[in-house]
């Protein structure tokens, strides 16, 4: 859980609580795009993030991202509950 301990991630995962792009999690948590997609690939790589995704007609890509409130884990403890991590600030 190394990866919950960068701040930019927190951010992201916090305002990923509903579905949304690229763009808007940078604008929300304040967070340069490339910072936004470097963390995404992180996320996404230790599945803490749903991506979805289309292209519409002009071959344009349209992703969104929403992040996870508990992943599956190999190990013994089967399940980890990471929302206590993601919780909104009061």
């Amino acid at each position: 859980m190394k990866i919950l301990s960068e701040k930019s991630i927190i951010r992201i995962l916090q305002s990923a609580t509903s579905s949304k792009n690229a763009f808007d999690l940078s604008r929300e948590c304040d967070v340069s795009l490339t910072t936004v997609y470097r963390q995404i690939k992180k996320l996404n790589d230790k599945k803490l993030l749903i991506v979805s995704g289309s292209i519409d007609s002009g071959g344009k890509k349209h992703f969104t991202f929403k992040s996870k409130s508990n992943v599956y884990c190999k190990c013994a403890c089967s399940n980890i509950d990471i929302s206590p991590f993601i919780k909104l600030k009061d």
